[in-house]
């Protein structure tokens, strides 16, 4: 069977049924946000988290309620000036590449990369956690192979193999991802919060922070007039996660001056040329065609789930298992493949009953 794609950055469902901008709402699901957790009930912590926090809760005289000091979130995108250039080149690469084939009308399309950072040194690191002090700064960027349109970019599991090939072989940590919204406003759309947070889960970027271990990654957005936005999400020990908006960015050292821009524009127009596979935007779609983008969004939701699951399933293995790690980590991508192997047939007519919904609430409005 064709492998499933499992990263799917979109805002199709919005497109696909015409609804307008004003009613495109920025997502705000994940941006439950305190300085101070107050008490513990609805929190479940592990065995991990509760051993740092024993040394991080104080009692109030006033009342005796538990208050746990909760390390910052982290709250900006650090980026340096000419990776920033990079995400810019290829918002606007697809789109001369689109121009190119199909007209001056058709500069729409969305783009899709990883956002990479150095691996950091044992100097780096905090002495009893052996991880950064400080968030790490995006230095380059990595642009899969995958497949983008005016509403959307698919990337294949084949291509998720792939960067963490290359991020092996040169040293090199993903730090979060980005894309382009093509003409569109930036803003964070709900699949795209979803994905998000299904990358912060795969990946393994940490920050020490009042000898706590948090996780974090960045999410980017930009379009074709060089807007940008910023989601980055911190995860803490009790697997709580926060959420913060940025629209300025650590923007550090300088960007590339005329002449390298427009030598590596070239280079970056090339790659995203050979590497993304382009549907023509404003063409229009066949319900068949309809019906699988709602079921790859489905299964994007899906995915998400599981990753979740098997996330925490990882987070209470005990230390003896850590031999065994690779075999675990086998046994449950081929438990992940049944599932979603069984679960296809179903979603698919969920899909086309989902479509004929849409389609009615549409003929009413």
């Amino acid at each position: 069977m064709q492998k499933k794609p499992i990263i799917e950055i979109s805002d199709s469902l919005e497109d696909l049924m015409g609804i307008s901008e004003i009613e495109k709402k920025k997502t705000t699901n994940l941006k439950k946000s305190r300085e101070n957790i107050q008490g513990i009930g609805d929190y479940k912590f592990s065995s991990e988290g509760l051993a740092q926090l024993s040394q991080n809760i104080q009692l109030s005289s006033e009342n005796d309620v538990i208050y746990i000091n909760s390390p910052r979130k982290v709250e900006h995108v650090h980026i340096t000036g000419k990776a920033f250039d990079k995400i810019i080149m290829i918002a606007h690469a697809i789109n001369e590449i689109s121009k190119d084939r199909w007209g001056p009308d058709s500069a729409k399309l969305e783009v899709y990369c990883y956002v990479l950072g150095e691996k950091p040194s044992i100097s780096q690191a905090d002495s009893q956690t052996n991880v950064p002090n400080s968030p790490q700064m995006i230095t380059d960027i990595y642009i899969p192979y995958h497949t983008a349109s005016e509403t959307n970019v698919t990337v294949a599991e084949e291509g998720i193999i792939e960067v963490r090939e290359y991020i092996e072989q040169n040293n090199k940590v993903v730090l979060g991802w980005a894309h382009s919204h093509g003409h569109y406003e930036v803003y964070s759309s709900q699949t795209d919060e979803i994905n998000h947070l299904t990358l912060l889960f795969d990946t393994a970027n940490y920050i020490s922070s009042q000898d706590f271990r948090l996780k974090y990654i960045y999410g980017i957005t930009v379009n074709d007039k060089s807007e940008r936005f910023g989601v980055i999400l911190t995860q803490f020990p009790c697997n709580h996660v926060q959420r913060a908006e940025d629209t300025r960015f650590n923007i550090v050292g300088d960007p590339y001056s005329k002449d390298e821009f427009l030598t590596q524009y070239q280079e970056i127009k090339a790659i995203v040329s050979d590497r993304v596979k382009i549907k023509e935007p404003g063409a229009s779609m066949t319900q068949q065609d309809q019906v699988d983008s709602i079921n790859d969004e489905l299964l994007s939701h899906f995915v998400s789930k599981l990753h979740r699951a098997k996330n925490l399933l990882i987070d209470d293995l005990p230390e003896e298992f850590d031999d065994s790690f690779d075999k675990i980590q086998t046994v449950l991508h081929s438990y992940d493949q049944l599932i979603l192997d069984s679960i296809e047939e179903s979603f698919k007519q969920s899909s086309k009953d989902l479509l004929k919904t849409l389609k009615n609430l549409k003929d009413l409005r």
